[in-house]
């Protein structure tokens, strides 16, 4: 397939331009049938027939929803899945309207090809062009959001190897079980060769009378039971004298 021309390429958005639109007008008829869509929907048998009739392209394999992890999905309750089967069945619906977007575009760009350029068709393709790109969009904001409402599910070091992902068929890639197993191992290996402190007991010290102490730690035997006719003294504290019976005896015979 030859290459389109730069100018063709603007139009689809390779190029987008930061302008401000004008205001603009669709066809009375056109804005009716939009109009009743948006407030009452589309018939049941109506969706189910424009869901068959376009199909996903079979090369763009991105514009399917993608599933979410197995292993993802034994850790979300059911009401945790039902909201995302919402959110999946609206970028169903997205495949389904991009699928006949494209075609579209296809079909004009192969008449564009053969006939040459245009202003109608060119300006027809800017409009299916700025379409398409709204739209995957707001398919990928769809995607970011049901990744974002899984993360609070996850504890915090496998929520770090989800948010590195990259969606394909499966909202956090096809390989997560073993980027997992890769950063468990590496937490292991990092946590292996942290330097760990852990205060430690100097040798026990020989001390005059026999016995041992322990520098660096109390002597359990630091206060030992008060002698009868003597007084415990504290740092600080002036110490105190009290008379026995036996330095009373003493001090008499001194007197006498």
């Amino acid at each position: 397939m030859d290459d389109l021309p730069d100018n063709v390429l603007l139009l689809l958005g390779g190029t987008p331009a930061n302008v401000n639109g004008p205001d603009v007008t669709l066809h009375a008829q056109l804005a009716s049938i939009w109009q009743n869509s948006l407030v009452q929907g589309l018939a049941s048998d109506e969706l189910s027939r424009l869901t068959e009739k376009y199909k996903r392209p079979i090369n763009c394999e991105q514009l399917e929803p993608p599933e979410i992890n197995e292993m993802v999905a034994q850790v979300m309750s059911g009401g945790n899945k039902n909201r995302d089967q919402t959110l999946c069945s609206s970028q169903k619906q997205l495949t389904t309207a991009l699928s006949a977007l494209g075609q579209a575009i296809t079909r004009m760009l192969d008449i564009t090809h053969q006939n040459g350029s245009t202003e109608l068709k060119e300006s027809m393709l800017q409009f299916l062009g700025d379409t398409g790109r709204l739209l995957t969009h707001l398919f990928y904001t769809l995607t970011t959001l049901r990744r974002s409402l899984i993360f609070p599910l996850v504890n915090k070091e496998i929520k770090a190897v989800q948010e590195k992902t990259v969606p394909t068929g499966y909202l956090f890639g096809a390989d997560l079980p073993e980027k997992i197993k890769d950063a468990k191992t590496l937490q292991a290996a990092s946590s292996s060769i942290k330097t760990t402190y852990a205060p430690s007991i100097k040798n026990p010290q020989p001390k005059k009378g026999g016995g041992t102490t322990f520098q660096g730690s109390r002597s359990l035997n630091r206060q030992r039971p008060v002698r009868r006719g003597e007084t415990r003294r504290y740092k600080g504290q002036t110490p105190k004298s009290y008379a026995t019976k036996e330095t009373k005896e003493r001090r008499n015979r001194h007197r006498h």
